[in-house]
């Protein structure tokens, strides 16, 4: 079962924190609503 802050990539599967995600490093993170998973580096919205 997922956390509350746990994501899944649609296109691989992987299940990663929101602190995981590629996105920690970008400096446009804030005012982003997407989400990249750090195994596949697919990038999705984070609804």
């Amino acid at each position: 079962m997922m956390t509350k802050k746990e994501i899944q990539c649609p296109l691989c599967g992987y299940r990663f924190s929101e602190e995981e995600s590629g996105c920690a490093r970008c400096p446009h993170v804030k005012k982003c609503r997407m989400v990249m998973c750090p195994n596949c580096g697919y990038e999705f919205p984070n609804i």
